[in-house]
């Protein structure tokens, strides 16, 4: 995409020019996605180093989010699951995890 003026000549990435008028959303991509026995939908978007680790869990019309490394590994009811995990020498650790509803 080029611009030309009578004072300058400038080349622009096309995809910039979308972004700066707002025509092109930014859609993260999908690292981890895991399905509950309820139909809840766990969903981790991929990150850049550094980002905080997001999960976003889908209940119907409600959407929870949640700041952790854990990520649901294999559901043994629609709110308890098994999670792999690593202690701090990387072995592999298996945690039962139990999701509780907030009152």
């Amino acid at each position: 995409y080029t611009v030309e003026t009578p004072a300058k000549r400038c080349a622009i990435e096309a995809e910039a020019v979308l972004e700066q008028r707002g025509m092109m959303k930014t859609v993260p991509v999908i690292e981890r996605l895991a399905l509950a026995p309820d139909a809840t939908v766990w969903v981790r978007p991929a990150r850049s180093p550094g980002e905080a680790v997001i999960i976003r869990v889908h209940h119907g019309a409600r959407v929870d989010t949640l700041s952790s490394e854990v990520f649901p590994g294999f559901f043994l009811s629609s709110t308890r699951f098994v999670a792999l995990e690593r202690d701090s020498n990387q072995n592999a650790v298996a945690s039962l995890w139990e999701v509780r509803q907030h009152r």
